[in-house]
C-alpha cells in the first residue's frame, strides 16, 4: 500500500474501521478514524466511503459522507460520484438527493467540489 501513498498505520484503521461498518458499528468505526489527523482523517474517509459503496453498504457510506462534509467542505469528485452511482443502480435515490441538498446548501459554508 506504500506505493499508494498510503501508511501501514492508515492502512490497518482503513482495515478496522471498514470491519466495523459491515457488522453495522459505525460509532465504533468513527472512533477508530477520529484521533486521526484532519488530513489524514478526509483522506481515509473519502476511501472508507467509496469502499462501502462498492459493498452497498449505502446508508453507512451516506453517514460518514455526511461526517466528511461536516470536516470538509470541498467534496471529492470521485467520492461523489461512486456514490450517486451506485444509489442510483440501487435505486436508494433519496440518499443521493439528501446528500446532494446538503453540497448546495451548503449549512452556511461553501461547498465546491474538489
Amino acid at each position: 500500500m506504500m506505493d499508494k501513498g498510503m501508511s501501514p498505520c492508515e492502512v490497518m484503521r482503513l482495515t478496522l474501521a471498514y470491519e466495523y461498518c459491515k457488522k453495522d458499528d459505525s460509532c465504533t468505526a468513527m472512533a477508530i478514524l477520529d484521533p486521526l489527523e484532519n488530513k489524514l482523517w478526509i483522506r481515509t474517509v473519502n476511501t472508507l466511503v467509496r469502499k462501502l459503496c462498492s459493498e452497498e453498504k449505502l446508508e453507512m457510506a451516506a453517514l460518514f459522507f455526511h461526517n466528511l462534509l461536516d470536516k470538509d467542505p470541498v467534496v471529492n469528485r470521485v467520492t461523489l460520484l461512486g456514490f450517486m452511482n451506485k444509489c442510483y443502480e440501487s435505486n436508494r435515490y433519496g440518499l443521493v438527493s439528501e446528500l446532494s441538498e446538503r453540497i448546495c446548501e451548503g449549512n452556511g459554508k461553501h461547498n465546491a467540489l474538489n
